[in-house]
């Protein structure tokens, strides 16, 4: 499902506020290796919920298409 893994390269602000956020909620320390995969986790958890819902969107799309069709024949 999907196109794969994308690799992204993030700016090293936003890795360390991501670090920082995660560790001050957390009290426990983690690495900018740790936040780079924080955030690469949660854009796909992001990127997989947009390919279902355009899935959903395209099938009920299709499926009022064939239901008009089925209209008009009437």
């Amino acid at each position: 499902m999907g196109t794969g893994y994308v690799k992204q390269e993030h700016s090293d602000d936003f890795i360390e506020e991501t670090r920082a956020f995660w560790s001050k909620r957390t009290g426990r320390t983690f690495s900018r290796e740790d936040a780079r995969e924080m955030i690469a986790n949660v854009s796909g958890f992001f990127r997989v919920l947009d390919e279902w819902d355009r899935k959903a969107r395209q099938e009920a799309a299709a499926k009022s298409s064939n239901d008009a069709d089925e209209t008009a024949k009437c």
